[in-house]
């Protein structure tokens, strides 16, 4: 008589789920994000302030205040605090952006009145043939 081979998969699929768990005991837990670390407190503070306050209800106070938390990386730039913003964040960087956005335009200009006196000359020429096709297609 042969072992049912269903039976041996079964205990494979044990087996593994036993190791995993064993794996993940081994690990230590992670570090918690500064949100999870400002909800947690938060919420032990409004549930021990509001003993009656749900934990839905408190939750969304508590999220409530994390937007506008000095902990919350999102609001360090209104605090004043750029040490938690990337560079491009930065008043130096915003002016980085600006100055690129400028030039951006600038070139767009430039580019727009170039074709347009391209669009002209070959209006006065009347021989599309000639022109480049993108000329021909922005005169079109």
């Amino acid at each position: 008589m042969q072992p049912d081979p269903s039976l041996a998969a079964s205990d494979s699929k044990k087996r593994k789920r036993k190791e995993k768990r064993e794996k993940k005991e081994d690990k230590e837990p992670r570090e918690l994000s500064g949100y999870n670390k400002f909800m947690r407190t938060q919420l032990n503070a409004l549930k021990e302030t509001n003993p009656e306050l749900g934990h839905k209800e408190a939750f969304k106070l508590a999220t409530e205040k994390w937007a506008t938390s000095p902990d919350n990386p999102k609001n360090a730039a209104q605090q004043g605090d750029e040490s938690g913003k990337k560079p491009s964040e930065s008043a130096e960087g915003r002016e980085n952006e600006d100055e690129d956005k400028e030039k951006e335009e600038e070139e767009k200009e430039e580019e727009a009145a170039e074709s347009q006196e391209a669009c002209a000359a070959a209006a006065e020429d009347g021989d599309a043939a000639v022109k480049p096709e993108e000329v021909v297609a922005e005169c079109s």
